[in-house]
This record gives structure tokens, C-alpha cells and sequence, in this order.
């Protein structure tokens, strides 16, 4: 538990009542938690100190611990201004504080999560205050509605790229008309028992661990009928949290799960409002607490402009029940109440009143319908209650093309950087697909009809037409898989290049420098063990990345909770953060987020050998490359190149042909076909197998290649359709091109287990300075603190330092390697032979001078290549207590980093030779050994090179 997140005061009996923790976290946050309980304060309770570790798991918030109802009370209002509230309490605390909650107090709450062992007692709750967001019964649950009340999905449709949450639809906004035909499919699709149940599966899925809610699931399968919809949506359930999560998603995988109920729900709604036919004009309103100011004034810009919400829009006639949820106005968010007016001669804002059927009839319940419209008209502000009012009017206008002209001109009026998907009926396709199937926007055409077998055959003639489904399910299955392999196809191939032109075996930072890094650096990660630290780190990461997206972290909270090793490949061909985090990691080469991904890039590699292809295999790629790119393979032709990401392949010619279809691509890209031979017994270190039994899409015939696989690159050329074939072969390791190179991998790299310094020297040899001193530091972290092993990494941290020009700091890094010394004189540098213990001994009691070279003598255990041998430079036996007496001349000067023999940059050792009146010095920074003559005025350099000797430290003749 950290001790600085919470501070309590020490108290007399007879104020145990009262409050006494308050957080002292240096978060800067706006969020704050308040845990009212019983046992909020007794530290000594496990339970206790279990949630509160749980608090202080969570990123950007502050808490504060009560078990005190009317101080609660008393601090809430003054808490309010500068933070945002969520209150978590017990069931006999929250029955307690709802009557005593006026109006103003509950404005000032976010939202109220009720924790109890027990939720049947409370479930009654849930319809007295709509400020109750959820029943939880272990810290898990209460951990993922904290979570989503810490990062609410935004109400609006999210229709470009930066996630503007304000859209125009004056120009046909793409994206809603998308997923408005989406929903229009969806409403008018029949569905069977057997989709309601699938859709039941999930929730249960959902809510494996809560039972309140899985009674609640059964209710619903043993009771529901379409008459029924709106009574289960306004019961705060299961039904009502995940059909909004997934609306707001915008994942059509997850809207299309609970398709049967909205579908339901939609067709009641909309038999409801007919019912309901009036000229009477209706003011209705919604709170909404806690808006961000970028969201208030991207409104404001859009004054005029037309909006919609991704998901059922609930409202109240009552200004002062929204007003409850508006909340109040802390300092960096904006509390709103958005005006709605409107009427029932509506044709296309479908809405109706649903008081009786709400379990909350003094609400006064209005509920609008799917991708309703609205327009912006101005914005006023509410003093009395401090608060914006965003005025709007429902807009009776169809967003949706009234013609098939007037969709092919915005088809033609798109950018041709866009890729558009268009979903066509049977009738309207064959008229449209004609005239936009040559557009280089549009890159794939899907009809949706009724009658499969007449519009294949006029399909067949356009080769964008992927695929013509009477099913809904396989038609977003196909789109699915589609747009994975599409985005396969665009995705450019991190590819290195290997010239036999050049020693390889001497330099990595020249021609061969980043194909041999790669080599390395895979070769350390698969080797180097993965700790619980990294894993947290890499979920941390995920969780950031995807903060708001409801879907990813459903999937993020699955795999923590279900993965294994053995189902490796089927997470990484599913389409999820997964997949996604890792080839963008690998494409782009960050380093750091494949050091945190190497435990299941290990298992990739573990699933891929114990499913390595028993037979040769002739195996495509399809890829679009710029022309830099492919010049850059013409250019090696004969040559080796390594692919640094998973490479996926197919053993299916025309699939990888029919993903490049006959698009004609923008002048910078080429359409290229990989080729790709592959004998496994040939190949010992980097395997590929068929993972079609182990994927999420089994029936691709996908074959995948390690990362770093190396293959031949045998010739290019370009066939009559203007694709261009690369013919490769995957290599043997031992083909005599490549031994220099798998020799010197070696070197870098012994046999046995890897640690962090290790790969900070690999980092630290390629040019990575700043990343091998994180990894020198996160060694230090993570050592226990009398490990010798501080020793090798404060050295190396100082000569670093040193190498970079930071003197100051590389003498702090050697004065804590002389502290570390000071208070573990038992350690040594864990440089020497580990089996070398009477050597070890003997060095911690003697000091060596070497003062002749033919009197030098090494241990035979110990390797007369090993940088350890630096340690035993001195040979004189003179007891290490000996007093010196400082008696001697300057013999050689320098004036810093340079070539020229007259100079010397942080020379660190010398060595003197008496006889020859000679001295060597290590100049350091300029990395090489120089001899000096007894009053000469330069130098000889006897010793150079940046890769051999990096920084010398000592010197041996």
C-alpha cells in the first residue's frame, strides 16, 4: 500500500465516529471517490484494506475514506467545486442517505455505486434514485464501474478521425449515414430464438461473476416479449448498461449481439409515437454533468449546425429532474442541460412518452429513438442554477440518399484517400455498382438483399463485390474479415535489408547495422524472463490507449482474466488492442512497448514451433508498397531482407490476388505479390506453421512467419495485370552468407538466460542511449539491494554517462558505486566467473599493480576474452590498506573528444612501463588506447574503434 496516499489522525474513543483519513495523493485529477461505510476507517480489517488497494490501483483519482453520515453531508457541497463526486457505499449507508439527499446535495454527485455483499436487498434502490449506477459485490465489478464512471462514453456520435464530438450532416456525414442504413438493416431484420439466446450468452458472459444480475438475465429469458421492451430498458439491468455500451461503441460486432432487442425496442418506440400524432409543440430536457470544455465549445463553433446521439436519448418533461443531473460546475467542466423542442407530426425523430412503463413515473420519461436529428440553436446561460442551456429543435429531415444519383455524386465527391465499404440492396446495386465500381475511393461493395442466387450472377462481373449475403450475421462477418485483411494489405512491411558486400561480422551501425540489430534484439527478448511489473505496465498502456473505448477494454478485462499460452494465436488473428498494440509496436519499431509484449511474442513463437509445417510450402502475400519501398527490394535483389512483424501469409493464391482486386491505386503504390518458398527442414530458428486450427478466423488457410524471419530475395518482376511478383525464399541458417552474421550475434549474446543489462549494452552498442540507461535503471529497481550485479550496472550508467558528455553524472554513478562498495564488501563485480570463488575472495583482499608486463598472471578459470579480466590489471601483491604518498608529474594532457594525437578525452586508466619509459592511457571518449612517450608532446594510437572498444576502462599490455 502506498504511504503517501492517505494520512489518518490519531483519535481519543470517543471520536471514532468521526471522519479520519482525508486523501494527501499528489494526483492532479478532477476525480474524486468518497467511501462511505461502516468500515471505511478500520484499518486493521482486511476487507478494508483490500478496497482501498483497489482505489489506489486505479490511475487519476483521489479518495477520501467516511463512516460518518452527517459529515459526509456536511463537506459534499464544498467538495463538489473543485472535483468530480463518485460515491461508493455500503447498502444500510446508501438507505440512510437517499432521504436526507435534497435536490441541490444530489446535483453535487456524480454518481452513487452502492457495494455490499448482498444486492438483492438493495436492488429497490435502483428505482429511487437514478443516481445509483450500480449494484457491486466484489472489487472487481466495483473496479469496471468506477472505471466507466471515471471515463463515460460521450453521449454524440463520434463521426471523424480526432474524435470531434460534433458532426454537420448539411453534406451527408458519411459515417451517420453508415450507421444509419446499419440500423435500418438491423430494425428490419427478422431474428430467431436462437439470436436472443446468443445475445443472452453474452450477458452472462458479461456478468459471470455477479448473480443479482444473472437472476435478472433468466427473468428476461423466461418473461420477455417484444411488448415488453421499454419496461426492461428503463430497469436499471444488465439489458440497459451493455445495449448503450455497445451503441455508443459504434462497434457493429457488438450492436449487431443485441440486435433482437433493439430491433424491439425501436418498433415499439415507433408504434408509440404514431399513436401519438399531435401539432402540440413539447419541450423536453436532459442533464448532463460534467462536460468537457473542448466538447462545450466544439457546440458552441457548431451553432446552426445539425447533430445526432450514438444511442437511445433519454429525457425528462421536468427542468428540475434534469437539473438533478446536470450537476454542479467544478472548475475545468461545464454542467449542461441541453433544451429540446419538438413535436409528434415528426416523421423521422421517433420518440414517445414512456412514464408508464418506467419504474421511476415521477421522472416523466421521454425516450428518443435511434439517429434522431437535431439542430443546435443557441446556447444561454442559467445563473440561478449556474449551468449552460443548450437550445435545440428535433429536424424531421432523412439523412439517407433519396436517389441512387445523389449517392454516386458524394460517392465521387469523396477524397480519393478515403476507402469507403458500401452496402447495396439487390435492385439499387445493380444500378449503382456500374458507375462507382471504378472509383479508387470505393474498395469494396457488399449486397444485402434477399434473393442470393439472381444477384450473383450480375455481381460476378465486379470483381469490388465481395461478397452478396441474405444473412446479416455473415454479412458482418465478411466485412470483418475484409477489413482485417485490407488493412494487412496497407499496412506497410517493416523490412531490413542484408548485403553480403559487407563484413557484417564488425559493424552494426553501417549497411547491415539495423538488420542485425533486429536479429539481436529479438534473439535477447525471447530469452529475457517477463515479470508481473511488465505485464501491468503493458495493461496500463492498453488501458490508456483505449480509455472511453468500451469495447477494447471489455476485451483488454477478458484477456487478463482468460488468457493463456496456448490460445496466443487465436488473440492475436482476432481483431481486438491485442493485435492491434503489437503490429503497431513491431511496424514502428517502439522498442519499449516489444520489450513489454516479449512474454506473448515467447508464446507466438512456442505455439508456432509445436505447429511448425511438417511439408515445403508455397505460400502469397498481397501488399500495396510505395515505390521507395520496392525500389529498395529491386535495388537487394539476391540478397536477404528480415520482416520485423508477424508475417501472414496464405496458401491460397487467388485469396491473396482477390485482396488486391483490380484496384487502381494511387500513383505512389504499387500492387505487389510475395511469393514465398519455405522448406522447415531447413530452417531451425524462426518457425512458421498453418494456424488455421488456432485462429479466431479458421477457415483463412493462414500461414504465419516469426518476427525476424530472413529470407532470399530470388527476383521482381511485373506480370500483365501490373502486378509485380516477388519470388523469396525462406533461408537456411546456415547458408554461408549469413554465418558471419549468426556469429556475431552470438558473441553479443552467450547462451543461457538474458537480463536487463544485457540488453541495455545491445541498446547501448546500436546507438540507444536513452533506452539502455532506462533498462541500467530498471535493473536497479528491480535488484534486491545487496545483489553484486549494482556494481556492473553503476559502472556501466557512469561510462554511459561519460559517452554522452554528462561528467557530473558519471561521477555520481561511480560515487554510488564506491557507496555500494563501502556497504557490501562482500560483493563483486559479478563480471568474474561465477564458478571462480577463490578468485573472488583472493580480489576483495588484495589490491594488484601492474608494473611489468611479463609478470602478469590470470586464473585459467577465468576467460581470457571476458571483460573481467579488466578487474585483475593489478599483479603485485600489496595489501590493500597500504598508504600511498602522492608523488608525481604530469606526464600527458588533453583538451577533449577528437582524433588528433595531442589530446585526450576523460582518460580513465593508464598503465606504465617502466623499462620503455612509456605510459598507455585509455582515452575514454574518444575510444582508443594511446602510447606516450616520456616527454613527448603527441601521442601513438595503438588501439581504435567505437564498436570494439566503446569506452576503455582499464588497460592490459
Amino acid at each position: 500500500m502506498k504511504k503517501n496516499n492517505y494520512s489518518y489522525y490519531p483519535l481519543k474513543d470517543e471520536d471514532l465516529n468521526t471522519i479520519t483519513t482525508t486523501t494527501t495523493s499528489h494526483n492532479v485529477t478532477n476525480n474524486t471517490l468518497i467511501w462511505l461505510d461502516e468500515e471505511a476507517l478500520n484499518l486493521n480489517s482486511h476487507d478494508t484494506n483490500l478496497t482501498i488497494a483497489m482505489f489506489e490501483s486505479i490511475a487519476d483519482i483521489n479518495y477520501k475514506l467516511y463512516n460518518n453520515l452527517e459529515i459526509f453531508l456536511e463537506e459534499i457541497g464544498s467538495m463538489s467545486k473543485i472535483t468530480k463526486l463518485i460515491v461508493i457505499t455500503s447498502g444500510s449507508f446508501a438507505k440512510k442517505m437517499l432521504p436526507k439527499l435534497s435536490l441541490s446535495l444530489l446535483r453535487e454527485i456524480s454518481s452513487i455505486l452502492i457495494f455490499c455483499k448482498d444486492s438483492t436487498n438493495c436492488q429497490y434502490l435502483l428505482t429511487e434514485c437514478r443516481k445509483i449506477m450500480d449494484i457491486c459485490t466484489d472489487e472487481q465489478s466495483l473496479k469496471e464501474s468506477i472505471e466507466n464512471e471515471l471515463h463515460p462514453s460521450t453521449d454524440f456520435l463520434l463521426m471523424d478521425r480526432n474524435l470531434q464530438p460534433i458532426f454537420s450532416l448539411k453534406n451527408n456525414n458519411q459515417d451517420f449515414n453508415l450507421y444509419k442504413q446499419y440500423i435500418e438493416i438491423l430494425k428490419h431484420y427478422p431474428w430467431s430464438s436462437n439470436n436472443r439466446e446468443k445475445m443472452l450468452d453474452e450477458c452472462i458472459k458479461r456478468y459471470r461473476k455477479d448473480n443479482a444480475q444473472r437472476r435478472k438475465i433468466e427473468e428476461f429469458r423466461n418473461s420477455y416479449t417484444s411488448a415488453t421492451a421499454i419496461n426492461w430498458y428503463t430497469k436499471d439491468s444488465f439489458l440497459y448498461r451493455l445495449v448503450n455500451k455497445a451503441l455508443r461503441s459504434l462497434d457493429m460486432e457488438q450492436i449487431n449481439v443485441f440486435r433482437p432487442y433493439i430491433k424491439d425496442l425501436c418498433k415499439q418506440l415507433e408504434h408509440l409515437h404514431k399513436q401519438n400524432q399531435s401539432d402540440t409543440p413539447l419541450t423536453v430536457f436532459r442533464g448532463h454533468g460534467n462536460m468537457r470544455m473542448d466538447q462545450f465549445e466544439n457546440i458552441k463553433e457548431n451553432i446552426g449546425n445539425l447533430m445526432s446521439f450514438n444511442g437511445f436519448l433519454s429525457t425528462t418533461s421536468d427542468y428540475n429532474v434534469a437539473l438533478i443531473f446536470s450537476g454542479s460546475e467544478p472548475t475545468e467542466d461545464k454542467s449542461v442541460i441541453y433544451e429540446i423542442r419538438t413535436n409528434y407530426n415528426s416523421n423521422n425523430v421517433v420518440f414517445a412518452d414512456i412514464t408508464q412503463f418506467s419504474q421511476m413515473e415521477d421522472e416523466k420519461e421521454f425516450l428518443f429513438s435511434l439517429c434522431s436529428i437535431f439542430r443546435i440553436d443557441d446556447i444561454i446561460n442559467d445563473e440561478e442554477n449556474q449551468l449552460s442551456k443548450i437550445i435545440m429543435s428535433a429536424v424531421d429531415e432523412d439523412a439517407k440518399f433519396q436517389d441512387i444519383k445523389q449517392c454516386q455524386q458524394y460517392i465521387e465527391q469523396t477524397s480519393q484517400k478515403d476507402r469507403l465499404a458500401i452496402i447495396v440492396s439487390g435492385r439499387l446495386g445493380q444500378e449503382i455498382v456500374p458507375h462507382i465500381h471504378q472509383l479508387r475511393q470505393v474498395i469494396s461493395i457488399y449486397v444485402y438483399c434477399m434473393d442470393k442466387k439472381n444477384n450473383e450472377q450480375w455481381a460476378l462481373k465486379f470483381s469490388k463485390v465481395k461478397s452478396v449475403a441474405v444473412d446479416l450475421d455473415e454479412l458482418v462477418s465478411q466485412i470483418k474479415v475484409d477489413h482485417k485483411n485490407q488493412k494487412k494489405v496497407e499496412e506497410p512491411l517493416p523490412i531490413y535489408t542484408f548485403t553480403t558486400s559487407v563484413d557484417a561480422g564488425k559493424s552494426t551501425t553501417g549497411v547491415n547495422g539495423q538488420f542485425v540489430f533486429f536479429q539481436i534484439l529479438i534473439d535477447c527478448l525471447l530469452r529475457l524472463k517477463s515479470n508481473e511489473i511488465d505485464r501491468n505496465e503493458l495493461f496500463n498502456c492498453c488501458q490508456n490507449e483505449y480509455a472511453g473505448n468500451f469495447t477494447e477494454l471489455n476485451n483488454l478485462h477478458e484477456f487478463e482474466e482468460e488468457y493463456s499460452p496456448n490460445k496466443v494465436l487465436w488473440w492475436y488473428t482476432r481483431e481486438t488492442f491485442f493485435y492491434k498494440t503489437l503490429n503497431a509496436a513491431l511496424r514502428t519499431q517502439n522498442i519499449h512497448m516489444i520489450f513489454l509484449f516479449r512474454s506473448f511474442i515467447y508464446d507466438i513463437y512456442r505455439q508456432l514451433q509445436k505447429s511448425q509445417s511438417k511439408h515445403p510450402l508455397e505460400v502469397y502475400r498481397s501488399q500495396l508498397m510505395s515505390i521507395d519501398e520496392l525500389d529498395g527490394l529491386k535495388n537487394n535483389t539476391g540478397q536477404f531482407i528480415s520482416i520485423n512483424s508477424m508475417f501472414s501469409t496464405s496458401k491460397q493464391r487467388t485469396t491473396a490476388l482477390f485482396l488486391l482486386g483490380d484496384i487502381t491505386t494511387k500513383s505512389d503504390l504499387e500492387r505487389v505479390l510475395f511469393e514465398i518458398d519455405a522448406d522447415p527442414k531447413l530452417v531451425t530458428t524462426k518457425p512458421f506453421a498453418d494456424i488455421s486450427e488456432h485462429s479466431y478466423f479458421p477457415d483463412e488457410s493462414e500461414v504465419l512467419f516469426m518476427i525476424g524471419s530472413i529470407f532470399r530475395l530470388n527476383n521482381i518482376n511485373r506480370n500483365d495485370d501490373q502486378i509485380w511478383n516477388i519470388k523469396m525464399t525462406l533461408c537456411n541458417d546456415d547458408e554461408h552468407d549469413l554465418k558471419q552474421v549468426l556469429m556475431y550475434m552470438k558473441e553479443q549474446i552467450e547462451s543461457g538466460e538474458v537480463n536487463l543489462r544485457i540488453l541495455g549494452n545491445i541498446l547501448w552498442e546500436m546507438g540507444k542511449f536513452d533506452l539502455a540507461e532506462k533498462y541500467f535503471t530498471r535493473s536497479l529497481k528491480q535488484l534486491p539491494s545487496n545483489d553484486p550485479l549494482h556494481i556492473s550496472l553503476y559502472e556501466d550508467l557512469g561510462k554511459l554517462a561519460s559517452q554522452r558528455g554528462d561528467y557530473d553524472m558519471s561521477m555520481k554513478w561511480r560515487q554510488k558505486l564506491l557507496t555500494f562498495r563501502e556497504e557490501n564488501p562482500l560483493a563483486t563485480n559479478v563480471n568474474v566467473n561465477k564458478t571462480n570463488g577463490s578468485i573472488s575472495k583472493f580480489n576483495r583482499q588484495k589490491l594488484f599493480v601492474s608494473k611489468k608486463p611479463h609478470q602478469l598472471t590470470i586464473h585459467p578459470n577465468i576467460n581470457k576474452t571476458d571483460d573481467s579480466i579488466r578487474q585483475l590489471t593489478l599483479v603485485n601483491h600489496i595489501n590493500i590498506n597500504t598508504k600511498w604518498k602522492q608523488l608525481g608529474i604530469t606526464i600527458a594532457g588533453g583538451n577533449g573528444k577528437g582524433n588528433q594525437l595531442n589530446q585526450l578525452s576523460y582518460p580513465y586508466a593508464i598503465y606504465v612501463d617502466d623499462d620503455h619509459q612509456t605510459i598507455y592511457i585509455a582515452d575514454s571518449g574518444n575510444h582508443r588506447i594511446v602510447k606516450w612517450k616520456y616527454g613527448a608532446q603527441n601521442g601513438q594510437v595503438v588501439a581504435v574503434s567505437i564498436v570494439r572498444i566503446r569506452i576503455p576502462w582499464t588497460i592490459l599490455v
